[in-house]
């Protein structure tokens, strides 16, 4: 699955459905 930083993850206005999605958005595999 999406394996992200932990500054990213640390945030936690960031949830793994937007992070997902930001992710997809992105062509970031």
């Amino acid at each position: 699955m999406v394996s992200c930083s932990n500054a990213l993850c640390d945030q936690s206005k960031f949830h793994p459905q937007l992070i997902f999605e930001f992710l997809q958005e992105h062509s970031f595999s």
